[in-house]
């Protein structure tokens, strides 16, 4: 008779596993599970790319058992790039993005390379950004075309590339690169959806929102994740 080898439950004798909240963006609405064992790695300290000192990245590994990462009903949810990792400690406070996925299969544990970003000062948001929303329009032909309407305009950030790739479409190798970009609104969240897109005042670049989450404090900034438009 063959034995099957399951290392699933193996989390429950990690060393010293700590607690953290997982949250994700769906379609909109950020989706946040506590999972009650986790451990972290820490790596070189980095400066994040063009920060101008404003971005302080430390990467970490953090591992996380799948099982936990479950929705009423036992429903899994599968850990993806741009999610956020908060540590639940009254030590220390801390948040990070995740910007690659890995997983072991033998052992059902993600194997997640994070960055924590924390803003020095607001000074230093040196990034100005438009936001656009779409509205349907018929055109000579009455076929539909999009045309873009201003929705917020010169706004404050800072832009961050995650991550770069290169695809296949239609036929055509180009580059995708994904990016975080960093609002601070202390008066209100900055209004975005998936459907809009974002601007970058000085170099023309378009953004695709590809997911946000809101602030839970004043203290906190917002985050967009976008993708280049080619």
């Amino acid at each position: 008779m063959a034995l099957t080898l399951n290392f699933e439950d193996d989390y429950l004798i990690w060393d010293n596993p700590e607690k953290v909240v997982y949250s994700q963006t769906r379609r909109g609405d950020p989706l946040n599970l506590r999972v009650s064992h986790a451990i972290r790695h820490r790596t070189k300290v980095t400066q994040a790319g063009p920060s101008n000192g404003v971005l302080l990245n430390k990467a970490v590994f953090w591992y996380l058992p799948s099982k936990l990462l479950a929705i009423p009903g036992n429903v899994l949810i599968a850990a993806k790039p741009g999610d956020r990792i908060v540590l639940e400690s009254n030590q220390e406070s801390a948040a990070w993005f995740v910007t690659d996925v890995g997983y072991e299969e033998l052992d059902g544990v993600y194997e997640l390379t994070c960055l924590e970003m924390s803003l020095a000062d607001d000074g230093g948001l040196a990034d100005r950004i438009d936001v656009v929303c779409p509205l349907n329009r018929q055109d000579a032909k009455l076929g539909r075309k999009i045309l873009w309407t201003p929705k917020r305009a010169d706004v404050p950030c800072k832009i961050f590339e995650v991550s770069s790739a290169t695809v296949d479409q239609d036929g055509r190798r180009s580059t995708k690169k994904s990016y975080l970009i960093y609002v601070v609104r202390p008066d209100s969240p900055l209004d975005v959806t998936e459907e809009d897109q974002v601007r970058d005042r000085r170099t023309g670049d378009i953004y695709d929102v590809v997911g946000y989450t809101n602030p839970e404090t004043i203290n906190e900034p917002q985050i967009i994740q976008a993708e280049r438009v080619p």
